[in-house]
Protein backbone atom coordinates (compact mmCIF):
# COMPACT_ATOMS: atom_id res chain seq x y z
CA UNK A 1 0.00 0.00 0.00
CA UNK A 2 1.48 3.36 -1.02
CA UNK A 3 1.41 6.59 0.92
CA UNK A 4 -1.62 8.03 -0.91
CA UNK A 5 -3.66 4.87 -0.25
CA UNK A 6 -2.87 5.04 3.48
CA UNK A 7 -3.97 8.69 3.58
CA UNK A 8 -7.25 7.75 1.90
CA UNK A 9 -7.76 4.91 4.42
CA UNK A 10 -7.20 7.21 7.39
CA UNK A 11 -9.65 9.78 6.02
CA UNK A 12 -12.27 7.08 5.51
CA UNK A 13 -11.95 5.81 9.07
CA UNK A 14 -12.10 9.30 10.50
CA UNK A 15 -15.30 10.08 8.55
CA UNK A 16 -16.91 6.80 9.65
CA UNK A 17 -16.12 7.42 13.28
CA UNK A 18 -17.24 11.04 13.13
CA UNK A 19 -20.80 9.93 12.29
CA UNK A 20 -21.14 7.30 15.13
CA UNK A 21 -20.71 6.77 18.85
CA UNK A 22 -17.02 7.55 19.17
CA UNK A 23 -17.58 9.48 22.44
CA UNK A 24 -19.49 6.58 24.04
CA UNK A 25 -16.88 4.07 23.12
CA UNK A 26 -14.15 6.24 24.56
CA UNK A 27 -16.18 6.72 27.84
CA UNK A 28 -16.39 2.98 28.43
CA UNK A 29 -12.63 2.72 28.10
CA UNK A 30 -13.07 0.21 25.34
CA UNK A 31 -10.67 0.67 22.41
CA UNK A 32 -12.50 -0.16 19.27
CA UNK A 33 -10.78 -1.95 16.43
CA UNK A 34 -11.36 0.91 13.95
CA UNK A 35 -9.74 3.43 16.31
CA UNK A 36 -6.72 1.19 16.83
CA UNK A 37 -6.34 0.97 13.07
CA UNK A 38 -6.46 4.76 12.71
CA UNK A 39 -3.75 5.28 15.31
CA UNK A 40 -1.53 2.59 13.82
CA UNK A 41 -1.93 4.03 10.30
CA UNK A 42 -1.26 7.56 11.53
CA UNK A 43 1.96 6.40 13.18
CA UNK A 44 3.10 4.64 10.02
CA UNK A 45 2.21 7.69 7.93
CA UNK A 46 4.15 9.98 10.26
CA UNK A 47 7.23 7.77 9.96
CA UNK A 48 7.00 7.70 6.18
CA UNK A 49 6.44 11.47 6.00
CA UNK A 50 9.50 12.00 8.19
CA UNK A 51 11.58 9.76 5.93
CA UNK A 52 10.28 11.56 2.83
CA UNK A 53 11.14 14.96 4.28
CA UNK A 54 14.65 13.76 5.11
CA UNK A 55 15.08 12.41 1.57
CA UNK A 56 13.78 15.68 0.12
CA UNK A 57 16.25 17.67 2.19
CA UNK A 58 19.11 15.43 1.04
CA UNK A 59 17.97 15.82 -2.55
CA UNK A 60 17.79 19.61 -2.22
CA UNK A 61 21.25 19.66 -0.66
CA UNK A 62 22.61 17.54 -3.53
CA UNK A 63 21.07 19.77 -6.18
CA UNK A 64 22.30 22.91 -4.41
CA UNK A 65 25.81 21.43 -4.30
CA UNK A 66 25.64 20.54 -8.01
CA UNK A 67 24.52 24.06 -8.92
CA UNK A 68 27.04 25.79 -6.67
CA UNK A 69 29.93 23.65 -7.96
CA UNK A 70 28.87 23.70 -11.61
CA UNK A 71 31.66 24.91 -13.93
CA UNK A 72 29.00 26.77 -15.92
CA UNK A 73 27.90 30.19 -14.74
CA UNK A 74 24.23 30.21 -13.67
CA UNK A 75 22.31 33.45 -13.30
CA UNK A 76 18.69 33.90 -12.19
CA UNK A 77 17.33 37.34 -13.00
CA UNK A 78 13.90 38.89 -12.97
CA UNK A 79 12.92 42.24 -14.45
CA UNK A 80 16.57 43.21 -14.96
CA UNK A 81 17.38 42.37 -11.33
CA UNK A 82 19.91 39.65 -10.50
CA UNK A 83 18.41 37.45 -7.76
CA UNK A 84 20.88 34.55 -7.77
CA UNK A 85 24.35 33.71 -9.12
CA UNK A 86 26.37 30.57 -8.43
CA UNK A 87 30.11 30.57 -7.70
CA UNK A 88 31.07 30.21 -11.36
CA UNK A 89 28.81 33.12 -12.28
CA UNK A 90 30.40 35.32 -9.63
CA UNK A 91 33.87 34.35 -10.85
CA UNK A 92 32.86 35.12 -14.45
CA UNK A 93 31.71 38.58 -13.32
CA UNK A 94 34.97 39.06 -11.43
CA UNK A 95 33.53 39.29 -7.90
CA UNK A 96 33.70 37.12 -4.78
CA UNK A 97 30.15 37.40 -3.45
CA UNK A 98 26.68 38.68 -4.33
CA UNK A 99 27.16 41.44 -1.79
CA UNK A 100 29.70 43.05 -4.14
CA UNK A 101 26.93 43.53 -6.71
CA UNK A 102 24.12 45.99 -6.26
CA UNK A 103 20.73 44.35 -6.68
CA UNK A 104 20.00 46.03 -9.98
CA UNK A 105 23.11 44.77 -11.79
CA UNK A 106 22.58 42.29 -14.60
CA UNK A 107 25.20 41.87 -17.36
CA UNK A 108 23.86 43.65 -20.47
CA UNK A 109 24.21 40.50 -22.60
CA UNK A 110 21.80 38.61 -20.31
CA UNK A 111 19.31 41.47 -20.38
CA UNK A 112 19.45 41.45 -24.18
CA UNK A 113 19.01 37.68 -24.23
CA UNK A 114 16.04 37.69 -21.85
CA UNK A 115 14.22 40.22 -24.05
CA UNK A 116 14.38 38.09 -27.20
CA UNK A 117 10.87 37.68 -28.47
CA UNK A 118 10.85 34.08 -29.71
CA UNK A 119 12.59 30.89 -28.56
CA UNK A 120 15.30 29.65 -30.88
CA UNK A 121 15.30 26.00 -29.79
CA UNK A 122 12.68 23.28 -29.77
CA UNK A 123 12.97 22.99 -25.98
CA UNK A 124 11.95 26.64 -25.46
CA UNK A 125 15.43 27.85 -24.57
CA UNK A 126 17.18 30.77 -26.23
CA UNK A 127 20.82 30.67 -27.25
CA UNK A 128 23.12 33.62 -27.77
CA UNK A 129 26.84 34.17 -28.31
CA UNK A 130 28.56 37.44 -27.52
CA UNK A 131 30.61 39.42 -25.04
CA UNK A 132 29.65 39.50 -21.38
CA UNK A 133 30.66 42.64 -19.51
CA UNK A 134 32.44 41.94 -16.23
CA UNK A 135 31.96 44.15 -13.22
CA UNK A 136 35.24 45.98 -13.93
CA UNK A 137 34.15 46.74 -17.51
CA UNK A 138 36.33 44.13 -19.22
CA UNK A 139 34.82 41.72 -21.76
CA UNK A 140 34.74 37.93 -21.97
CA UNK A 141 33.44 35.82 -24.87
CA UNK A 142 30.54 33.56 -23.79
CA UNK A 143 27.68 31.57 -25.18
CA UNK A 144 24.45 31.79 -23.21
CA UNK A 145 21.36 29.57 -23.01
CA UNK A 146 18.31 31.00 -21.23
CA UNK A 147 14.94 29.55 -20.22
CA UNK A 148 11.93 30.74 -18.20
CA UNK A 149 11.64 29.12 -14.73
CA UNK A 150 9.79 29.56 -11.44
CA UNK A 151 12.09 30.84 -8.71
CA UNK A 152 10.80 31.49 -5.19
CA UNK A 153 7.27 31.07 -6.52
CA UNK A 154 7.60 33.73 -9.22
CA UNK A 155 8.56 33.65 -12.93
CA UNK A 156 12.23 34.37 -13.64
CA UNK A 157 14.88 33.75 -16.30
CA UNK A 158 17.65 31.22 -15.78
CA UNK A 159 20.71 32.00 -17.94
CA UNK A 160 23.59 29.55 -18.17
CA UNK A 161 26.79 31.10 -19.57
CA UNK A 162 29.99 29.37 -20.63
CA UNK A 163 33.34 31.08 -21.20
CA UNK A 164 34.36 30.35 -24.81
CA UNK A 165 37.38 32.66 -24.98
CA UNK A 166 39.78 29.70 -25.30
CA UNK A 167 37.61 28.15 -28.00
CA UNK A 168 37.52 31.45 -29.89
CA UNK A 169 41.29 31.74 -29.66
CA UNK A 170 41.72 28.14 -30.85
CA UNK A 171 39.41 28.84 -33.77
CA UNK A 172 41.37 31.97 -34.69
CA UNK A 173 44.59 29.93 -34.64
CA UNK A 174 42.99 27.23 -36.80
CA UNK A 175 41.94 29.87 -39.33
CA UNK A 176 45.41 31.38 -39.34
CA UNK A 177 46.96 27.92 -39.76
CA UNK A 178 44.68 27.25 -42.72
CA UNK A 179 45.70 30.60 -44.21
CA UNK A 180 49.38 29.69 -43.84
CA UNK A 181 48.79 26.28 -45.41
CA UNK A 182 47.15 28.01 -48.37
CA UNK A 183 50.11 30.39 -48.64
CA UNK A 184 52.45 27.40 -48.63
CA UNK A 185 50.41 25.75 -51.38
CA UNK A 186 50.63 28.91 -53.47
CA UNK A 187 54.27 29.75 -52.77
CA UNK A 188 55.71 27.92 -55.79
CA UNK A 189 53.02 29.28 -58.10
CA UNK A 190 53.46 32.85 -56.87
CA UNK A 191 57.22 32.52 -57.31
CA UNK A 192 56.62 31.46 -60.92
CA UNK A 193 54.18 34.31 -61.50
CA UNK A 194 56.66 36.88 -60.17
CA UNK A 195 59.74 35.39 -61.86
CA UNK A 196 58.17 35.54 -65.34
CA UNK A 197 57.63 39.34 -65.42
CA UNK A 198 60.90 39.89 -63.54
CA UNK A 199 62.70 37.99 -66.29
CA UNK A 200 61.59 40.36 -69.01
CA UNK A 201 61.99 43.40 -66.76
CA UNK A 202 65.64 42.51 -66.24
CA UNK A 203 66.29 41.53 -69.86
CA UNK A 204 64.78 44.75 -71.19
CA UNK A 205 66.67 46.90 -68.68
CA UNK A 206 69.92 45.09 -69.54
CA UNK A 207 69.28 45.82 -73.21
CA UNK A 208 68.56 49.51 -72.52
CA UNK A 209 71.69 49.89 -70.37
CA UNK A 210 73.87 48.20 -72.96
CA UNK A 211 72.50 50.37 -75.77
CA UNK A 212 72.91 53.55 -73.77
CA UNK A 213 76.50 52.68 -72.87
CA UNK A 214 77.41 52.57 -76.58
CA UNK A 215 75.14 55.38 -77.74
CA UNK A 216 76.50 58.28 -79.78
CA UNK A 217 75.04 61.82 -80.01
CA UNK A 218 73.68 61.16 -83.49
CA UNK A 219 71.70 58.15 -82.13
CA UNK A 220 69.26 60.39 -80.15
CA UNK A 221 66.63 59.98 -82.85
CA UNK A 222 65.48 57.23 -85.14
CA UNK A 223 64.94 53.46 -84.80
CA UNK A 224 67.46 52.96 -81.99
CA UNK A 225 65.69 55.44 -79.70
CA UNK A 226 62.31 53.90 -80.51
CA UNK A 227 63.73 50.46 -79.66
CA UNK A 228 65.05 51.73 -76.32
CA UNK A 229 61.73 53.39 -75.57
CA UNK A 230 59.84 50.15 -76.28
CA UNK A 231 62.24 48.13 -74.11
CA UNK A 232 61.65 50.47 -71.18
CA UNK A 233 57.88 50.34 -71.70
CA UNK A 234 58.01 46.53 -71.66
CA UNK A 235 60.08 46.64 -68.47
CA UNK A 236 57.57 48.94 -66.81
CA UNK A 237 54.70 46.65 -67.82
CA UNK A 238 56.50 43.73 -66.19
CA UNK A 239 57.07 45.75 -63.03
CA UNK A 240 53.37 46.65 -62.98
CA UNK A 241 52.53 42.93 -63.18
CA UNK A 242 54.74 42.26 -60.16
CA UNK A 243 52.99 45.07 -58.29
CA UNK A 244 49.59 43.47 -59.01
CA UNK A 245 50.78 40.11 -57.68
CA UNK A 246 52.12 41.72 -54.51
CA UNK A 247 48.85 43.63 -54.09
CA UNK A 248 46.89 40.38 -54.32
CA UNK A 249 49.20 38.76 -51.77
CA UNK A 250 48.74 41.65 -49.38
CA UNK A 251 44.96 41.50 -49.75
CA UNK A 252 44.97 37.80 -48.95
CA UNK A 253 47.45 38.01 -46.06
CA UNK A 254 45.91 41.05 -44.37
CA UNK A 255 45.63 40.57 -40.61
CA UNK A 256 42.77 43.07 -40.27
CA UNK A 257 40.41 40.10 -40.02
CA UNK A 258 37.94 41.75 -37.67
CA UNK A 259 37.41 44.84 -39.78
CA UNK A 260 33.97 45.04 -41.38
CA UNK A 261 33.74 47.48 -44.25
CA UNK A 262 31.49 47.85 -47.30
CA UNK A 263 33.29 46.60 -50.41
CA UNK A 264 32.77 45.23 -53.90
CA UNK A 265 33.06 41.47 -54.19
CA UNK A 266 34.26 41.32 -57.82
CA UNK A 267 37.83 42.60 -57.10
CA UNK A 268 38.15 40.05 -54.27
CA UNK A 269 37.12 37.27 -56.65
CA UNK A 270 39.59 38.50 -59.26
CA UNK A 271 42.42 38.55 -56.70
CA UNK A 272 41.56 35.02 -55.54
CA UNK A 273 41.51 33.80 -59.16
CA UNK A 274 44.88 35.41 -59.91
CA UNK A 275 46.39 33.94 -56.75
CA UNK A 276 45.20 30.43 -57.60
CA UNK A 277 45.62 30.57 -61.38
CA UNK A 278 48.89 28.65 -61.40
CA UNK A 279 47.04 25.74 -59.73
CA UNK A 280 44.18 26.01 -62.23
CA UNK A 281 45.95 26.58 -65.55
CA UNK A 282 47.35 23.03 -65.86
CA UNK A 283 44.05 21.36 -64.99
CA UNK A 284 41.13 23.32 -66.45
CA UNK A 285 39.93 26.30 -68.42
CA UNK A 286 38.64 29.10 -66.23
CA UNK A 287 35.23 30.61 -66.97
CA UNK A 288 34.22 33.87 -65.27
CA UNK A 289 30.66 35.18 -65.15
CA UNK A 290 30.39 38.23 -62.89
CA UNK A 291 27.10 40.03 -63.17
CA UNK A 292 26.23 43.32 -61.50
CA UNK A 293 26.58 42.88 -57.75
CA UNK A 294 25.77 45.23 -54.86
CA UNK A 295 28.23 46.05 -52.09
CA UNK A 296 28.59 43.63 -49.19
CA UNK A 297 29.90 44.24 -45.67
CA UNK A 298 32.73 42.28 -44.12
CA UNK A 299 36.43 41.56 -44.41
CA UNK A 300 37.80 41.36 -47.98
CA UNK A 301 40.85 39.38 -46.86
CA UNK A 302 38.84 36.73 -45.01
CA UNK A 303 36.35 36.25 -47.82
CA UNK A 304 39.30 36.15 -50.21
CA UNK A 305 40.57 33.23 -48.13
CA UNK A 306 37.23 31.47 -48.64
CA UNK A 307 37.23 31.82 -52.43
CA UNK A 308 40.92 30.96 -52.67
CA UNK A 309 40.27 27.73 -50.76
CA UNK A 310 37.32 26.84 -52.97
CA UNK A 311 39.31 27.50 -56.15
CA UNK A 312 42.29 25.43 -55.01
CA UNK A 313 39.96 22.58 -53.99
CA UNK A 314 38.27 22.77 -57.39
CA UNK A 315 41.66 22.58 -59.12
CA UNK A 316 42.79 19.63 -57.00
CA UNK A 317 39.58 17.75 -57.90
CA UNK A 318 40.81 17.65 -61.52
CA UNK A 319 43.87 15.66 -62.69
CA UNK A 320 46.75 17.58 -64.25
CA UNK A 321 47.20 17.61 -68.02
CA UNK A 322 43.49 17.64 -68.90
CA UNK A 323 42.94 21.40 -69.17
CA UNK A 324 41.24 21.08 -72.55
CA UNK A 325 38.58 18.71 -71.17
CA UNK A 326 37.72 20.41 -67.88
CA UNK A 327 36.40 23.76 -66.70
CA UNK A 328 36.28 25.67 -63.43
CA UNK A 329 33.53 28.27 -63.42
CA UNK A 330 33.21 31.23 -61.07
CA UNK A 331 29.73 32.73 -61.35
CA UNK A 332 28.53 35.64 -59.19
CA UNK A 333 25.24 37.52 -59.25
CA UNK A 334 22.69 39.27 -57.08
CA UNK A 335 19.61 37.28 -56.06
CA UNK A 336 17.11 39.51 -54.28
CA UNK A 337 18.77 40.76 -51.11
CA UNK A 338 21.64 38.29 -51.36
CA UNK A 339 24.81 37.87 -53.39
CA UNK A 340 25.50 34.34 -54.63
CA UNK A 341 28.92 33.08 -55.75
CA UNK A 342 29.18 29.60 -57.29
CA UNK A 343 32.53 27.87 -57.74
CA UNK A 344 31.95 24.84 -59.99
CA UNK A 345 34.31 22.23 -61.37
CA UNK A 346 34.00 19.24 -63.68
CA UNK A 347 36.26 17.09 -61.52
CA UNK A 348 35.87 13.80 -59.72
CA UNK A 349 33.00 14.89 -57.44
CA UNK A 350 32.33 13.80 -53.85
CA UNK A 351 30.90 10.45 -52.75
CA UNK A 352 27.49 10.63 -51.10
CA UNK A 353 28.84 9.11 -47.86
CA UNK A 354 31.35 11.96 -47.60
CA UNK A 355 29.14 14.83 -48.73
CA UNK A 356 27.55 15.42 -45.31
CA UNK A 357 30.98 15.58 -43.65
CA UNK A 358 32.90 17.94 -45.93
CA UNK A 359 32.55 20.84 -43.47
CA UNK A 360 33.61 18.77 -40.42
CA UNK A 361 36.95 19.83 -38.91
CA UNK A 362 39.90 17.58 -39.83
CA UNK A 363 37.85 15.58 -42.33
CA UNK A 364 39.65 15.17 -45.65
CA UNK A 365 39.72 12.68 -48.51
CA UNK A 366 43.14 13.88 -49.64
CA UNK A 367 46.22 11.68 -49.09
CA UNK A 368 48.23 12.12 -45.88
CA UNK A 369 50.39 15.22 -46.11
CA UNK A 370 48.17 16.94 -48.69
CA UNK A 371 45.62 18.59 -46.43
CA UNK A 372 44.56 19.10 -42.81
CA UNK A 373 40.80 18.94 -43.31
CA UNK A 374 40.42 22.46 -41.94
CA UNK A 375 39.88 24.33 -45.21
CA UNK A 376 36.13 23.92 -45.70
CA UNK A 377 35.50 24.04 -41.94
CA UNK A 378 37.23 27.43 -41.79
CA UNK A 379 35.38 28.59 -44.93
CA UNK A 380 32.04 27.77 -43.31
CA UNK A 381 32.97 29.65 -40.12
CA UNK A 382 34.05 32.75 -42.05
CA UNK A 383 30.91 32.78 -44.21
CA UNK A 384 28.66 32.37 -41.14
CA UNK A 385 30.45 35.23 -39.40
CA UNK A 386 29.51 37.37 -42.42
CA UNK A 387 25.85 36.44 -41.94
CA UNK A 388 25.85 34.05 -44.89
CA UNK A 389 25.84 30.34 -45.64
CA UNK A 390 27.78 27.91 -47.80
CA UNK A 391 26.18 25.03 -49.69
CA UNK A 392 27.50 22.15 -51.76
CA UNK A 393 26.14 20.01 -54.57
CA UNK A 394 28.17 17.15 -56.01
CA UNK A 395 27.89 13.97 -58.00
CA UNK A 396 30.72 11.44 -58.32
CA UNK A 397 32.36 11.67 -61.71
CA UNK A 398 30.51 14.86 -62.68
CA UNK A 399 32.04 17.53 -60.44
CA UNK A 400 31.00 19.79 -57.59
CA UNK A 401 29.53 23.23 -57.00
CA UNK A 402 30.19 25.17 -53.80
CA UNK A 403 27.87 28.15 -53.33
CA UNK A 404 28.58 31.08 -51.01
CA UNK A 405 25.47 33.17 -50.26
CA UNK A 406 26.03 36.51 -48.50
CA UNK A 407 23.65 39.31 -47.47
CA UNK A 408 23.81 42.32 -49.78
CA UNK A 409 24.64 45.71 -48.33
CA UNK A 410 21.88 48.31 -48.36
CA UNK A 411 22.50 50.75 -51.19
CA UNK A 412 23.84 54.01 -49.77
CA UNK A 413 24.41 57.01 -52.05
CA UNK A 414 28.12 57.58 -52.34
CA UNK A 415 29.03 61.24 -52.18
CA UNK A 416 32.52 61.74 -53.50
CA UNK A 417 34.38 64.53 -51.71
CA UNK A 418 35.40 67.39 -53.90
CA UNK A 419 39.13 67.34 -54.70
CA UNK A 420 41.18 69.65 -52.55
CA UNK A 421 41.90 72.73 -54.63
CA UNK A 422 45.49 73.75 -55.15
CA UNK A 423 45.70 77.52 -54.94
CA UNK A 424 47.73 78.96 -57.76
CA UNK A 425 50.56 77.15 -59.51
CA UNK A 426 52.46 74.76 -57.20
CA UNK A 427 55.80 76.40 -56.55
CA UNK A 428 59.15 74.66 -56.43
CA UNK A 429 59.47 73.19 -52.95
CA UNK A 430 62.34 71.89 -50.85
CA UNK A 431 61.73 68.17 -50.25
CA UNK A 432 63.61 65.76 -47.98
CA UNK A 433 63.45 62.04 -48.80
CA UNK A 434 64.28 59.70 -45.87
CA UNK A 435 64.81 56.00 -46.67
CA UNK A 436 67.40 53.52 -45.41
CA UNK A 437 67.57 52.04 -48.93
CA UNK A 438 69.80 54.43 -50.97
CA UNK A 439 68.48 53.19 -54.33
CA UNK A 440 64.91 53.99 -53.28
CA UNK A 441 65.90 57.47 -52.09
CA UNK A 442 67.84 58.21 -55.30
CA UNK A 443 64.99 56.96 -57.47
CA UNK A 444 62.51 59.31 -55.80
CA UNK A 445 64.97 62.19 -56.06
CA UNK A 446 65.34 61.62 -59.82
CA UNK A 447 61.56 61.52 -60.33
CA UNK A 448 60.88 64.73 -58.38
CA UNK A 449 63.99 66.74 -59.21
CA UNK A 450 62.47 68.48 -62.27
CA UNK A 451 59.77 70.04 -60.09
CA UNK A 452 61.39 70.35 -56.65
CA UNK A 453 64.74 70.69 -54.91
CA UNK A 454 65.26 67.23 -53.39
CA UNK A 455 67.71 66.10 -50.68
CA UNK A 456 68.09 62.54 -49.42
CA UNK A 457 69.08 60.94 -46.11
CA UNK A 458 69.31 57.23 -45.20
CA UNK A 459 68.96 57.62 -41.42
CA UNK A 460 65.86 58.74 -39.51
CA UNK A 461 68.05 59.98 -36.65
CA UNK A 462 70.01 62.20 -39.01
CA UNK A 463 66.75 63.40 -40.51
CA UNK A 464 65.35 64.27 -37.07
CA UNK A 465 68.46 66.26 -36.19
CA UNK A 466 68.41 68.05 -39.54
CA UNK A 467 64.70 68.94 -39.33
CA UNK A 468 64.93 70.28 -35.78
CA UNK A 469 68.14 72.28 -36.25
CA UNK A 470 67.43 73.57 -39.77
CA UNK A 471 63.87 74.43 -40.68
CA UNK A 472 64.65 74.39 -44.37
CA UNK A 473 62.25 71.81 -45.88
CA UNK A 474 58.72 72.35 -47.12
CA UNK A 475 57.84 68.62 -47.27
CA UNK A 476 59.27 65.31 -46.08
CA UNK A 477 58.83 61.89 -47.73
CA UNK A 478 59.70 59.23 -45.15
CA UNK A 479 59.81 55.43 -45.15
CA UNK A 480 57.92 53.84 -42.24
CA UNK A 481 60.02 50.73 -41.59
CA UNK A 482 63.68 51.61 -40.94
CA UNK A 483 66.30 50.24 -38.52
CA UNK A 484 67.36 52.16 -35.40
CA UNK A 485 64.53 54.70 -35.72
CA UNK A 486 61.32 54.07 -37.66
CA UNK A 487 59.23 56.63 -39.50
CA UNK A 488 56.65 56.30 -36.71
CA UNK A 489 59.28 57.22 -34.09
CA UNK A 490 60.49 60.13 -36.21
CA UNK A 491 56.97 61.51 -36.53
CA UNK A 492 56.34 61.10 -32.79
CA UNK A 493 59.44 63.16 -31.98
CA UNK A 494 58.49 65.80 -34.52
CA UNK A 495 54.96 66.04 -33.07
CA UNK A 496 56.49 66.60 -29.65
CA UNK A 497 59.24 69.04 -30.64
CA UNK A 498 58.24 70.51 -34.01
CA UNK A 499 54.51 69.93 -34.69
CA UNK A 500 54.62 72.40 -37.59
CA UNK A 501 57.10 70.14 -39.43
CA UNK A 502 55.22 66.96 -38.43
CA UNK A 503 52.27 68.21 -40.48
CA UNK A 504 54.45 68.29 -43.62
CA UNK A 505 55.45 64.59 -43.57
CA UNK A 506 54.21 61.98 -46.06
CA UNK A 507 54.94 58.31 -45.44
CA UNK A 508 55.47 55.34 -47.75
CA UNK A 509 55.61 51.68 -46.80
CA UNK A 510 55.94 48.24 -48.28
CA UNK A 511 53.91 46.73 -45.46
CA UNK A 512 53.09 47.32 -41.78
CA UNK A 513 54.42 44.38 -39.76
CA UNK A 514 53.78 45.44 -36.16
CA UNK A 515 50.57 46.39 -34.27
CA UNK A 516 51.95 49.88 -33.63
CA UNK A 517 52.67 50.41 -37.32
CA UNK A 518 49.22 49.06 -38.28
CA UNK A 519 47.59 51.54 -35.90
CA UNK A 520 49.72 54.39 -37.23
CA UNK A 521 48.87 53.61 -40.88
CA UNK A 522 45.16 53.53 -40.05
CA UNK A 523 45.38 56.85 -38.20
CA UNK A 524 47.43 58.52 -40.95
CA UNK A 525 45.75 56.83 -43.93
CA UNK A 526 45.43 60.06 -45.93
CA UNK A 527 49.19 60.67 -45.66
CA UNK A 528 50.47 57.13 -46.34
CA UNK A 529 51.54 55.76 -49.75
CA UNK A 530 52.15 52.12 -50.63
CA UNK A 531 55.27 50.77 -52.30
CA UNK A 532 55.89 50.52 -55.18
CA UNK A 533 54.98 54.17 -55.40
CA UNK A 534 52.62 55.61 -57.98
CA UNK A 535 54.48 58.73 -59.15
CA UNK A 536 51.26 60.57 -60.02
CA UNK A 537 49.92 59.93 -56.50
CA UNK A 538 53.18 61.15 -54.94
CA UNK A 539 52.95 64.41 -56.89
CA UNK A 540 49.28 64.84 -55.97
CA UNK A 541 49.96 64.31 -52.26
CA UNK A 542 52.86 66.75 -52.33
CA UNK A 543 50.64 69.36 -53.97
CA UNK A 544 48.01 68.92 -51.22
CA UNK A 545 50.46 69.49 -48.38
CA UNK A 546 50.36 72.83 -46.64
CA UNK A 547 53.58 74.08 -48.18
CA UNK A 548 55.10 77.16 -46.57
CA UNK A 549 55.15 80.36 -48.57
Amino acid sequence: MNQDDRIDQVLGLVLALAGGDLDARLDTGTRTEPLDGVIETLNMLAEELSASMAALKRSEASFRSLIERSPDAMFVHREDVLVYANASALALLGVQAMSELDGSYVPPLLVEDSRKAAPLSHDGSRKLEGQLTRRDGSKVEVDVASILVNFDGRPATLSIARDISARKELMARAMEMDRMISVGTLAAGVGHEINTPLAYVISNLDFALRELSTARPEDNTGPRVRELSQALKDAREGAEKVREIVRDLRTFSSTRAKDSVPFELAPVLVSSIQMSFNEIRHRARLVRDFRIMPMIAGSPSRLGQVFLNLLINAAHAIPEGCADRHTITVRAACEGKEVRVDVSDTGMGIDGEHLSRVFDPFFTTKPVGHGTGLGLFVCQRIVREHGGRIEVQSEPGKGSTFSVILPAQEAVPQVKPAPSPVVGTPRRARVLVVDDEPLMARGLARILSREHDVSTLTSAREALKCLIENDCFDAVLCDLMMPEMTGVDLHRELERRRPDIARRVLFFTGGAFTPATHAFVERMADRCLEKPLDVTEVRRKLAQLSVRE
